[in-house]
């Protein structure tokens, strides 16, 4: 039920016209939703607490009362997540790459 409501809050911002940046910011909510609730204990703790239609419907809000400050918000938001994902990406090319060269030590030992 929760998805079929997200996805109605999702089309209405597509009718709206709201930027790419902020359906990306809702597509995130609900993915985030989607996927804390499939854990057994953790998904039932996240659903009380994590309401990502109320989060989708603020962007929403935000976008029709003020879109250029939203559009400012959502541009450093997408920002913030590119290079945090960069980040880890980099983190784990890294660590990959120290794993693979101390094993490579060993094998040729």
């Amino acid at each position: 039920m929760t998805a079929i409501m997200a996805l109605a809050v999702f089309r209405a911002g597509f009718r709206l016209g709201v930027p790419r940046l902020v359906m990306v910011r809702m597509s995130l909510n609900i993915l985030l939703d989607l996927g804390l609730g499939l854990l057994p204990v953790v998904g039932d703790l996240a659903d009380a607490g994590y309401k990502s239609n109320r989060r989708n419907l603020e962007l929403l809000r935000k976008h029709v009362d003020h879109p250029v400050r939203a559009r400012r918000r959502d541009v450093i938001f997408f920002g913030v997540l590119t290079f945090g994902v960069l980040a880890v990406i980099g983190a784990v090319a890294y660590f990959s790459w120290l794993a693979a060269f101390s094993l490579m030590g060993r094998i040729l030992r």
